[in-house]
């Protein structure tokens, strides 16, 4: 395997959509930040763990794709979110974190 795909495998990339001050360093939304997925013990679905979003972008609301907001992930036939809050991996694209 070589090394982009591996990157892709293990990390999910996130940036800002614009310029803000985030815990002392300034992150622009050109700056790409990387957060390791980790494996759904119960689904094995793809994660990225909502504390590991904001320990680096302490101010997020939420994570988008495009113009499309990613849910929280919540059990099957159930409207309450998993505990701890989680997004579904997109390693294949840069995820956007909104303020």
């Amino acid at each position: 395997m070589d090394t982009q795909k591996k990157h892709e495998a293990n990390f999910q990339t996130f940036r800002l959509q614009a310029a803000h001050r985030i815990k002392g360093p300034l992150f622009t939304s050109k700056d790409e930040i990387n957060i390791i997925i980790r494996r759904d013990p119960a689904s094995g679905r793809r994660i990225v763990l909502w504390h590991d979003i904001v320990s680096v972008f302490a101010a997020a609301r939420c994570v988008q794709s495009g113009e499309t907001i990613l849910p929280f992930l919540s059990s099957e036939g159930s409207s309450e979110y998993l505990e701890p809050r989680r997004i579904e991996a997109h390693p294949d694209v840069v995820l956007d974190v909104v303020l």
